[in-house]
């Protein structure tokens, strides 16, 4: 299934909000990948289409 651009750039959103949230509640060591995705009802898989890994969402997530 293809979804449109709109459709993943809110995806990608939704996913640097909810990482900036959990990185300033716990700290970037204690938030995994699949703990950011399973809060937004997304796949680990998922994320690897929007960032390159961890790091990548980090400094995205801090920027916002």
């Amino acid at each position: 299934m293809r979804y449109s651009q709109e459709h993943k750039a809110i995806t990608r959103g939704r996913i640097v909000q909810s990482a900036s949230q959990e990185f300033r509640r716990k700290g970037a060591e204690a938030v995994s990948v699949a703990d950011i995705m399973k809060g937004q009802g997304l796949t680990q898989g998922g994320f690897y289409r929007h960032f390159k890994g961890k790091e990548a969402l980090l400094i995205e997530a801090v920027a916002s």
